[in-house]
């Protein structure tokens, strides 16, 4: 269950004083939806920001008598980052929080990785070589950090949106992909306010994320009622 506006409201409050403006409305971009799941994970994060002030580094012990729970936690995010095809996958919100802070040491990846693969093959059919290319290495070419890449993944569930609904217009109500709805949502604020001139989202919000949003039919303002896949 998700929790109040007030509790997620300080919630997005200590984690944009964590990881910074940018970073959090990256966070933002991704969908991301405040869950008792999540807050767990977040007073977990808080407390291995307080253990790396202490210490100087990240390394939690397994076994580490001041606080247990931590250490079974890090040892945890270790696992999942690290990762394989036979076991869970970190959230890409996760992910980035923690790549962000040097946990465990997160690097960018590059265009040969075969996960970075299979969402070029999602992509290129839909908006053709030339935008792909262009989006790759033209004026602002993509670095395949981890925000950019997360960025990918929900672009290609917007993808699989319009090819079942004919459009991209998610509506509020599409309960199959709530992360869906906030993403799309984010993406018309960023792209009204990087338009406005706003430094923070000129920067996050690329002209080749623009492109590719256009190519696919992506409408920059819609209409207040939407509120169904049926329309």
């Amino acid at each position: 269950p998700s929790v109040s506006s007030q509790e997620a409201e300080q919630l997005n409050t200590e984690l944009q004083a964590i990881v910074g403006k940018e970073m959090f409305c990256e966070i933002l971009s991704l969908g991301h939806v405040w869950n008792k799941y999540e807050v767990l994970w977040m007073r977990r994060l808080v407390e291995l920001i307080d253990f790396h002030k202490q210490h100087g580094h990240w390394n939690v012990p397994t076994f580490y008598q001041d606080n247990l729970t931590l250490g079974t936690w890090a040892k945890n995010q270790r696992h999942l980052l690290a990762g394989n095809n036979k076991g869970p996958r970190m959230k890409q919100h996760r992910k980035l929080i923690l790549d962000y802070l040097g946990f465990d040491g997160g690097q960018p990846g590059s265009m040969e990785d075969p996960e970075n693969q299979k969402i070029l093959q999602q992509i290129e059919p839909v908006v053709g070589t030339e935008v792909l290319e262009t989006m790759l290495r033209g004026g602002d070419p993509f670095t395949w950090t981890q925000m950019e890449v997360a960025w990918l993944r929900r672009f290609c569930e917007l993808i699989a949106f319009h090819a079942e609904q004919g459009h991209c217009r998610v509506p509020r109500d599409y309960e199959s992909n709530i992360p869906l709805v906030n993403w799309v949502s984010w993406q018309r604020q960023c792209y009204m306010e990087s338009r406005l001139g706003e430094p923070h989202y000129q920067k996050s919000f690329s002209e080749g994320r623009i492109l590719l949003l256009e190519k696919l039919g992506f409408e920059w303002t819609v209409h207040d009622n939407l509120s169904s896949t049926h329309e």
